[in-house]
């Protein structure tokens, strides 16, 4: 009886310790909230889950974002006098763009990138930050990039150059808005 037993719990440690090594964590899978160990990417092209969101973070020290959800779109965060609302505008984006995002977002598999993520863009003083983060199926995924080079255009290799691609598609098309075109200019400026 000891025998088997002993047997038993055997099978079951090596069972566990094989069954580890597939455990995405989530400080290494791209993702804040996705249940560790699931690898299902998202739906499929074209297939648009019905809470599909977004928000991506850019620019020097990551001071622009925008939501889709609420559609906030903030130029800036840095003022000289602390009013930061007069650098905010609401824009919502309708079917065919948030289609068109939804695409590009699912097609990097965020799960495929840390968390924290180096794009391999270099680094400049000032530097930028990046986040990507969406929600789809009642799963958040987010990639955040800090300290890189404000011209994160240009990538040293193809996964960077992809995750790139799509933030720069997104915030080029964010900024050309009649909103962000609406919003006062920068009263902070970087050298």
């Amino acid at each position: 009886m000891k025998r088997h037993f002993v047997l038993l719990i055997i099978v079951c440690l090596v069972f566990s310790l094989v069954s580890c090594g597939s455990v995405r964590e989530p400080e290494t899978a791209g993702t804040d909230s996705a249940v560790p160990g699931t690898t299902a990417a998202p739906a499929p092209v074209g297939a648009m889950p019905d809470d599909f969101s977004f928000y991506v973070v850019w620019g020097v020290h990551g001071i622009s974002s925008y939501y889709s959800d609420t559609g906030k779109l903030t130029k800036t965060t840095d003022t000289i006098d602390g009013n930061k609302d007069k650098f905010v505008a609401s824009l919502m984006l309708d079917e065919e763009t948030t289609e068109r995002f939804y695409e590009l977002i699912s097609s990097l598999d965020l799960l495929s990138y840390p968390s924290e993520y180096d794009p391999g863009c270099g680094y400049s003083d000032p530097c930028a930050n990046l986040v990507l983060s969406y929600t789809a199926n009642g799963k958040t995924y987010t990639v955040k990039c800090y300290n890189i080079s404000v011209d994160y255009r240009r990538s040293d290799n193809e996964k960077g150059q992809a995750f790139l691609d799509v933030i720069n598609e997104i915030t080029d098309y964010l900024v050309s808005t009649p909103e962000w075109k609406a919003l006062p200019d920068y009263e902070m400026l970087y050298d």
